[in-house]
């Protein structure tokens, strides 16, 4: 396995250090992780039932305050952790030997009322990934934003396969927008695709200020072997 990390540090004043390992060039991409768990996992041997937890828990024990595994509808486990976090994992079938397909962590801040947070966050999320696939700007112009990333380590045309039921710009309706993190992924799917692999960084802005920051890392297609999507 190899040992490079493309991860999300950022450095702004808000202390948004979300991925683990640092910054690193987005083409040289073999693992993303966040909270030290990257997609896929496990990627060399076979995990269990029995030990999806506890392998979990080892990894973030340091910040762990609660953590539950969950086996309906799909085998997925739910963390609080210090500094109210919460992390989802979603694992695939047993015939696939339960590999994550969606990590998924949110994070409030305590942001100034500076537009500003914004931009420079925005920034360091594609300094550390690439730059943004698509854009979804908040339709009631409320400064919220949507990334939606590519995975880069994947050939330039399964990229391309990939981004092309996606409309650019990308524009979601207020209902739509607001969704976005709790919806399920058929619609997810019938937005981004069902082949969708890549990550999604979402900043949300209350009354000018920036705070919360939702990051995940999806695999649409693995999620195919767990439910049912369709494309629209």
């Amino acid at each position: 396995m190899k040992s490079s990390v493309w991860g999300l540090a950022l450095s702004i004043p808000l202390s948004l250090a979300l991925f683990a390992g640092g910054p690193a060039p987005a083409l040289a991409a073999d693992l993303w992780r966040i909270e030290n768990i990257p997609l896929d996992m496990p990627l060399d041997e076979d995990l269990n039932g029995e030990y999806l937890e506890g392998i979990f828990q080892e990894k973030i024990g340091d910040r762990l305050q609660e953590g539950l595994l969950t086996e309906w509808p799909i085998q997925h486990s739910s963390y609080m952790l210090k500094g109210d976090r919460r992390l989802e994992l979603y694992f695939s079938s047993a015939a696939d030997h339960r590999r994550i397909f969606w990590i998924r962590e949110n994070r409030p801040l305590d942001g100034k009322n500076d537009p500003k947070n914004v931009e420079l966050a925005v920034k360091q999320a594609e300094s550390s990934f690439a730059p943004a696939d698509r854009v979804i700007s908040d339709p009631e112009a409320g400064g919220s934003v949507i990334l939606l990333i590519a995975d880069k380590s994947l050939p330039p045309d399964s990229q391309k396969a990939m981004l092309a039921p996606i409309p650019n710009p990308l524009n979601l309706n207020a209902d739509q927008f607001s969704r976005f993190w709790q919806m399920d992924l058929q619609e997810r799917a019938t937005i981004l695709g069902p082949d969708f692999r890549g990550a999604v960084v979402m900043l949300n802005v209350f009354q000018g200020k920036l705070t919360n920051m939702q990051a995940e890392l999806i695999d649409l297609k693995r999620a195919q072997t767990v439910l049912n999507l369709i494309s629209r």
